[in-house]
């Protein structure tokens, strides 16, 4: 086993959700408070650490499944490259460091992050089986860690984070959904899962659009165009559709979004609006 293995158990690239937790920072105008921004990478860094613990959970759980699967069958664990032991001892290393980092935060942030990784766990043990129960465990997961961020410095989360991101992260789920089933996603419930996947795509941007209009938003900004970040954020939305439906299934859901240049472009444009209103 390699250092490359032991590295990719831990799924650094999915790290990229956990920048969900510096968002209350940003938002708040204070990213240049070096005190906030040291709690905010402490709090993290203790979701990622809690992260890669439930991913090697999730390789141990699903092993027989993944040596089955195209792509996942060359995982670490799946593959035989990596023990069981080492695993289990990768995992409470990766435990005792993310309650190492919440010893140093407020209470708030490892409430966060023990409610995320029991949604995680009891995703994986049971509600992954139904798309509309494992997607709202998923979708809490990721208001979690916006919570958890918030808590670490003391800041409030705007009550239109909770519906945006929910609903943002069933239209996640379900587009994995599909990516991952034959690429027109038809039959066994695929026409249901594509319709749901459209209707959480047009419920998200509907959402965004009405915090965009709304009065506490632009007092909150003192700017009226803040829908400017409207665009950047529809273009994401349509290009995260295309991928799902219409891309070649060469590298694994994440990582084709990820590494897609006009998602980096419109996640760029819609932080570039918010940057230039709040910064300057």
């Amino acid at each position: 086993m390699s250092i490359k293995d032991l590295a990719s158990a831990l799924r650094p690239a999915h790290w990229a959700k956990n920048f969900l937790v510096l968002a209350p920072l940003f938002f708040t105008g204070r990213i240049a408070d070096r005190a906030l921004l040291a709690r905010e990478a402490l709090a993290f860094a203790v979701f990622c650490a809690a992260a890669s613990a439930v991913y090697l959970f999730n390789d141990w759980r699903d092993a027989p499944a993944d040596r089955a699967h195209e792509r996942k069958k060359n995982r670490a664990y799946a593959s035989g490259r990596m023990s069981a032991r080492t695993l289990w001892v990768l995992l409470g290393l990766c435990l005792g460091l993310a309650a190492a980092g919440c010893a140093f935060l407020p209470p708030g942030v490892a409430l966060m992050a023990a409610a995320y990784m029991l949604g995680m766990v009891l995703y994986s043990l049971l509600l992954k089986r139904w798309l509309a129960a494992g997607a709202m465990i998923v979708a809490l997961g990721m208001i979690a860690r916006i919570f958890a961020g918030a808590e670490a410095i003391g800041a409030c989360v705007s009550a239109w984070v909770i519906p945006c991101t929910f609903f943002l992260t069933c239209f996640v789920i379900a587009g994995k959904r599909i990516y991952d089933a034959a690429p027109d996603a038809a039959g066994n419930g695929g026409e249901r899962l594509v319709a749901a996947f459209a209707a959480c795509g047009a419920v998200t941007l509907a959402c965004y659009v009405f915090y965009c209009f709304t009065d506490v938003t632009i007092q909150k900004y003192e700017s009226r165009w803040v829908v400017l970040s409207a665009s950047p954020v529809a273009l994401g939305l349509w290009r995260y559709a295309h991928i799902v439906r219409r891309a070649p299934r060469r590298a694994e859901h994440f990582q084709a979004a990820l590494c897609d240049p006009v998602m980096a472009c419109a996640l760029c444009a819609w932080l570039g609006v918010f940057a230039a209103i709040i910064y300057t």
